[in-house]
């Protein structure tokens, strides 16, 4: 008998392949829970490797991620980590449910340790299963990117799977039991990545976590995860007409993996320059300004209709210094004695940076803000203070979300705390962006 794992050739007596520890045969056909030559059940008794029972039903109905929760956890073989080959040699079919309201988020990913889509110099070791623009997508490294075409961001139960066709050499996206999309495989993952579920991940080679338009955590049900690799005798890869099996994985596995790859970093402010005119470029590739397209209100206007907040999400930094027009300025009334500017963006996103952009040369109104990001209920989702003590600069700042923050829509600006002598009360923007996916 030769192990489907690695190829080497092991007694039939052997329940788990001595080289690699996947489970033989016999392993298979116990958890399967079906003999594939009878119609008889075999009583589902647990195997214990190495002191972990793997029973034929996962013991653990809920698992939790960063996001919400895994259901009905399951994966191939019994190894100290959730196993996902894609090196382009062995044939697999990754299920999974998902019932989402958003745009985009990871499905399950194959990062490095620290959280990371590469390491080094090389190119997409990393790969993930994801959504992009409510899309399933599988990423197979910069070369290309296998797309689906569906929309499945509308808070609907779907069938999403992934299934390498090794007769095609092609990866195949099937959504509700329907092909979706196939692409060519391109660089093979890198032996030290290891699976996470639900959680972003970042594409830089830099240190910072999610630096990149890399997706979110998956922020609502994410169930009935499967690895499906081989037949119900552990044999062979699978073929489309066989009887399939689903392995589960241990309980402590589900609980550990998640929270190994994921480094959180708290919301930071960074000064910028604050230039009088022109158009800011979008901080990273694949971000857009949802700031655009949405709709601004504040507690009040300098006077009449000059001043309005509209003129602060035109995506374009104002070219006169007037209250009304293509260039012009936000502006509060001086008597607002709690100031308040808001936005509701073009669409629910999840938000990476953001930028406030205040009149050049009156950076004294750019003190005590405090920016809250809101989800489309109101509620908040993070809130950040910036106390800005310099006079002379900091007309400008950025806050950057490194872990993202999903699901928002909307964000609010307002001052707090007490103003010190020669400050200003007002709110005079030139420009708010969200930027993000």
């Amino acid at each position: 008998m030769f192990c489907v794992e690695c190829g080497i050739k092991i007694e039939q007596s052997f329940k788990f392949c001595p080289s690699c520890g996947h489970p033989t045969a016999p392993a298979v056909q116990l958890l399967a829970g079906r003999n594939k030559n009878s119609d008889q059940k075999p009583k589902a008794t647990p195997i214990t490797r190495l002191g972990l029972a793997a029973p034929a039903q996962p013991t653990a109905p809920r698992v939790m991620h960063a996001g919400g929760e895994i259901q009905d956890l399951y994966a191939n073989g019994f190894q100290s980590k959730v196993s996902w080959d894609l090196s382009g040699q062995t044939p697999f079919t990754l299920e999974c449910e998902i019932e989402t309201s958003a745009d985009a988020a990871t499905i399950i990913a194959k990062p490095f340790h620290n959280g990371l889509w590469r390491n080094g110099g090389g190119q997409g070791q990393g790969k993930m299963l994801f959504l992009r623009g409510g899309r399933v997508s599988f990423d197979i490294g910069w070369v290309g990117c296998v797309n689906g075409r569906t929309n499945v961001s509308d808070n609907l139960r779907h069938k999403v799977a992934l299934k390498f066709n090794k007769r095609r050499n092609k990866y195949e996206i099937y959504v509700d039991e329907k092909l979706d999309g196939d692409g060519l495989q391109s660089v093979p993952d890198h032996p030290e990545t290891s699976v996470i579920l639900g959680l972003s991940i970042g594409h830089q080679v830099n240190p910072m976590p999610n630096n990149g338009d890399m997706a979110p955590n998956f922020p609502n049900r994410l169930t009935n995860i499967s690895n499906v690799w081989y037949s119900a005798d552990g044999t062979r890869p699978h073929e489309e007409d066989e009887e399939f099996v689903k392995i589960p994985l241990t309980v402590p596995v589900a609980v550990a993996m998640p929270m190994q790859a994921t480094v959180l970093v708290p919301p930071q402010a960074i000064k910028i320059n604050n230039p009088s005119s022109g158009t800011i470029s979008a901080p990273s590739s694949g971000w857009q300004d949802f700031c655009v397209g949405g709709r601004a209100v504040q507690s009040s206007n300098y006077s009449g209709s000059w001043g309005g907040a509209e003129n602060a999400i035109r995506g374009n930094l104002n070219s006169s210094s007037g209250f009304s027009g293509s260039g012009s300025y936000a502006h509060t009334n001086p008597n607002d004695s709690s100031p308040t500017f808001r936005v509701t963006t073009k669409t629910v996103c999840t938000c990476f940076e953001l930028r406030v952009y205040g009149r050049p040369g009156y950076q004294r109104r750019l003190k005590r803000v405090r920016v809250e990001l809101l989800d489309s209920s109101d509620q908040v989702l993070s809130q950040f203070d910036y106390e800005n003590n310099e006079r002379k600069d900091a007309a400008a700042f950025k806050i950057v979300y490194a872990n993202g923050v999903a699901g928002v829509a909307g964000v609010r600006l307002q001052k707090y705390g007490q103003l010190q002598g020669g400050d200003d009360k007002t709110f005079n923007l030139n420009a708010v962006q969200l930027w993000g996916v």
